[in-house]
């Protein structure tokens, strides 16, 4: 279950778009909670309450068919929205779910979009925002259509780094490496699949395999494979 924290953590997105008149009114009315790994934050088919917004830890965002298993749709990071596309519904489409530990703001509706109606800024974000999830969405369904595995593969790994970025420590190092079952998941591919893939793209010298950890060790030859 979610549990709800004390942190006087203030979201940089919200006090960034709108106005200090407004300031107050968000004080007043958000709320912070604490998920744990493998929890969800909403499950496809709650009631829309409100928006949600990243402040640490990582999520996934996927959705559940009846006649196909998980499919990973995006994943998002600190200062990234989730819930936005349950505003004009009334329950949830999608199911988010914690990586790691997490530490999430939430903001009823009713408030979120009395501040869309009043700040500007905050809606030009909001718009700039869609249409780059709705760009990704675009991308991502042209790759399942038209490459094969391996190149989807590699857009995922690239993925991974422009999301979550690499380790502090070891810079090729991906600082979050999703399970080999989420990586079929959001490849549309089987886990056996994404073993055989993970061990060519090393063979490749494309990424290196430490356990579970990857290391991309040539980016542009991923993106390479891409754009062939």
């Amino acid at each position: 279950m979610k549990k709800r924290t004390k942190s006087l953590h203030k979201s940089g997105l919200l006090y960034k778009y709108c106005s200090k008149d407004w300031h107050t009114l968000i004080d007043s009315n958000i709320k912070h909670f604490l998920f744990k790994k493998g929890q969800f934050i909403f499950k496809q088919g709650d009631k829309v309450e409100g928006i949600h917004i990243i402040v640490k830890g990582k999520v996934k965002v996927s959705i559940l068919g009846p006649d196909y298993p998980e499919r990973i749709l995006r994943l998002a990071g600190p200062d990234k929205l989730l819930g936005h596309r349950g505003i004009a519904n009334s329950n949830y489409p999608i199911t988010a779910t914690a990586l790691t530990d997490c530490e999430i703001l939430f903001l009823p509706n009713d408030i979120f979009i009395s501040l869309l109606r009043t700040n500007p800024d905050l809606s030009l974000f909001l718009i700039n925002f869609l249409a780059e999830e709705i760009r990704n969405s675009e991308e991502r369904l042209i790759n399942l259509i038209q490459l094969e595995v391996k190149e989807r593969m590699a857009c995922v790994l690239s993925t991974l780094a422009e999301s979550f970025g690499f380790d502090a420590d070891e810079p090729t190092k991906l600082s979050y490496t999703l399970s080999r079952t989420d990586f079929a998941s959001f490849v549309g591919t089987t886990y056996e699949s994404v073993i055989r893939t993970l061990f060519a793209l090393q063979k490749n010298k494309l990424i290196k395999l430490d356990g579970k950890e990857i290391h991309i060790i040539n980016m542009e030859g991923l993106k390479k494979m891409l754009k062939q």
